[in-house]
C-alpha cells in the first residue's frame, strides 16, 4: 500500500494506522502483563506513557486478585476466556472498561472509555437512594397519619356521643319547659355532633385509603360493580335510578379500595342528578394496552369546566350543604385510589348532558370476566349492556 510519499506501507504500519484510528485503545503486554506496546492516544487518555508500565498496577484494586489468576493461569499454559477488568485514569477523572485476552507470548487489552456511562449509573444510584429515603419516610408519615386518625376518631367520639346523648336527655325531660327557641338551639347542636361524627369517620375512611398500597392481584371490575350498586340499592330506588352495567374486564389493585372507588362514583351520580329527571348511569369499560379505562357517567347536573380540578381536593365544595349532604371526600378519595393503582381520574362533559367520569387502571394478564348483570329491586335496576 503506498504511502503519501509514495513509499509502500509495511502490514505492521498498517496495522498502527487503523490502531490509531479505531474508538478502542489498544496495548499488547507480556508474560507478566508488563506493557511493550500501545495503539492510540494511549497516555493523553490513560495519563501514563505506556512502555515498561504493568497493566495490574493500572487495574483498580478490586480486580488485581482476578487479573493476577489471569496471569498466572495463561503463563503456565492454561486456557483462559477472555476477562473485564476496570482501569482508572492516572490524575483523570476518566474510567476504562478493559478485555482481556490472551495471545502467544502475553496478552492484548482492549479499552473502552465508560466514564460517562459509569457517571449516569452513579447518578442514578443515588437518585434510587434518595427516592427510596424518601419512600420510608412517606411510608413512616402515612402509617403515623393512620395511627393519629384512630386515636382522633376514638378520642373525638366519646365527646360527642355525650353532646348528642345529653342534648336528647334535655329534650325527653324537659323538652315541655322549653320554649321553641331553645329546642332550635339543641337541634343545632345535635346536628353539629351528627356532622362531626361524619366528618371524623370520612377523615378516618381517607386516611386508611392514604395509608395502604394497593396490591398487585386480580380484581373483577365486573363483581365490584356489582357489589357496589348493591350497596347503593336503596339510594337508587328511592329517586329511581336506571344503573347501566357493561363488559368490565379484570384489572389489577386492591378489591375493597376499588370497591370504595365505584360507590364514590355511582353515589356521586345519583346525589348530583337533574331536578325531574330520572338519573340515568352508565358504567363502561375499555382497555388500550395495558390500560382499562372505567367510565361512570350521567345525565345530571355536570360540572362547569373550571371546577373540574377543585372537585377532587378534599372539602372543596361547589354547592352549599342545603342543597346537597356530604364533607367534599367521595371524590379526593377516589384520585387517592386513582394514584394508589398507578392511574388518575378526570371529569369530563357528557353527550346531552352530565359528567363522565374516568378512572385509568393497570389490566390483568388473565382474559376479562363476563359481564356481570346485577338486579336491583324497585325501579332501580343494572343491565348488561
Amino acid at each position: 500500500m503506498p504511502t503519501e510519499n509514495g513509499d509502500l506501507m509495511t502490514n505492521a504500519d498498517a496495522a498502527s494506522v487503523l490502531a490509531d484510528c479505531a474508538r478502542e485503545l489498544l496495548c499488547l503486554t507480556g508474560p507478566d502483563l508488563e506493557i511493550v506496546a500501545a495503539a492510540g492516544p494511549w497516555a493523553q487518555a490513560v495519563g501514563v506513557e505506556p512502555a515498561g508500565v504493568r497493566l495490574d498496577d493500572l487495574v483498580v484494586a478490586a480486580d488485581r486478585p482476578a487479573l493476577r489468576a489471569y496471569r498466572d493461569a495463561v503463563g503456565g499454559g492454561l486456557p483462559h476466556d477472555p476477562i473485564d477488568v476496570t482501569v482508572v485514569a492516572h490524575g483523570r477523572d476518566r474510567v476504562f472498561d478493559v478485555v482481556l485476552r490472551a495471545v502467544e507470548g502475553g496478552a492484548v487489552a482492549s479499552l473502552r472509555d465508560v466514564t460517562e456511562i459509569r457517571l449516569t449509573d452513579y447518578a442514578l444510584g443515588a437518585i434510587n437512594e434518595r427516592l427510596q429515603r424518601i419512600n420510608d419516610e412517606l411510608r413512616r408519615s402515612n402509617e403515623e397519619l393512620q395511627r393519629f386518625a384512630y386515636v382522633a376518631s376514638h378520642d373525638l367520639s366519646e365527646p360527642l356521643r355525650m353532646v348528642t346523648s345529653y342534648c336528647a336527655l334535655l329534650v325527653d325531660e324537659y323538652g315541655a319547659r322549653l320554649d321553641p327557641t331553645a329546642h332550635e338551639y339543641l337541634a343545632f347542636a345535635t346536628d353539629g355532633a351528627m356532622r362531626m361524627r361524619t366528618l371524623i369517620d370520612d377523615l378516618l375512611a381517607y386516611s386508611r385509603v392514604s395509608s395502604v398500597a394497593a396490591p398487585a392481584v386480580r380484581v373483577d371490575l365486573g363483581d365490584v360493580l356489582a357489589d357496589a350498586v348493591h350497596d347503593l340499592g336503596a339510594a337508587i330506588a328511592a329517586c329511581g335510578a336506571d344503573v347501566t352495567v357493561g363488559p368490565l374486564p379484570a384489572v389489577r389493585g386492591n378489591e375493597a379500595q376499588l370497591r370504595r372507588l365505584a360507590v364514590n362514583l355511582v353515589g356521586n351520580a345519583l346525589k348530583f342528578r337533574s331536578e325531574g329527571t330520572v338519573p340515568r348511569i352508565a358504567v363502561t369499560a375499555e382497555r388500550e394496552g395495558a390500560t382499562v379505562t372505567l367510565s361512570v357517567a350521567d345525565n345530571g347536573i355536570g360540572i362547569a369546566e373550571r371546577h373540574r380540578q377543585r372537585i377532587f381536593v378534599m372539602f372543596k365544595r361547589l354547592h352549599g350543604r342545603g342543597a346537597y349532604d356530604g364533607n367534599g371526600i367521595g371524590l379526593a378519595m377516589c384520585k387517592r385510589i386513582a394514584e394508589l393503582h398507578g392511574g388518575t381520574v378526570w371529569v369530563e362533559d357528557a353527550p346531552g348532558g352530565g359528567s363522565v367520569f374516568r378512572v385509568t387502571l393497570v389490566a390483568a394478564d388473565l382474559p376479562a370476566a363476563a359481564p356481570a348483570v346485577v338486579d336491583v329491586s324497585g325501579a332501580a335496576r343494572a343491565v348488561t349492556a
